[in-house]
């Protein structure tokens, strides 16, 4: 009986890890067809369509999970780090719970992100991640660069942007 608690206490503790396989990442070379409906609830986007020129950092996140909440909290800090950078907060959770993370972190304040609502799974179809944050770093070139699996340091972030 003490096991069956301990592996409950476990499986809560990991609550951010999620039960997908993984992708083959050397088949997602470019940055794929990923529509994010926006905070108004009207406004689509394509990710295929935001123009390159900018390094892409797209975070895959839940609004429940410790592990995001730690990651949004460091790229937030280190923002004028990534001054340079389009970052993409993208969810499958439900548009209200979104929101709430939205608002609760600001991030509409930040013209470099975009928070939306990935209503078609599309980015978890595709990448099929096994945890989250699940962060996609792409070139200025919209090329995949790097993706890491749970909280990503600054000092890689920084080093899969610029090289």
């Amino acid at each position: 009986m003490k096991n069956i608690a301990f592996i409950l206490s476990l499986s809560l503790l990991f609550a951010c890890h999620l039960k997908y396989k993984g992708a083959d990442i050397a088949n997602i070379s470019s940055l794929p067809a990923i529509k994010l409906l926006l905070m108004d609830s009207s406004i689509v986007v394509h990710a295929e369509k935001i123009s390159s020129g900018k390094a892409i950092i797209m975070v895959y996140f839940r609004p429940d999970c410790p592990h995001c909440q730690q990651e949004t909290k460091l790229l937030l800090s280190n923002i004028h780090a990534l001054k340079d950078v389009q970052i993409y907060f993208l969810a499958g959770a439900p548009f209200g719970e979104i929101k709430k993370y939205s608002a609760n972190y600001q991030l509409g304040q930040y013209e470099n992100i975009v928070v939306g609502k990935d209503y078609e799974q599309s980015f978890a179809k595709l990448f099929e991640p096994n945890s989250v944050p699940y962060t996609a770093v792409y070139d200025t070139k919209k090329k995949l660069v790097k993706i890491y699996y749970g909280e990503v340091s600054m000092e890689k972030l920084l080093l899969a942007i610029h090289g």
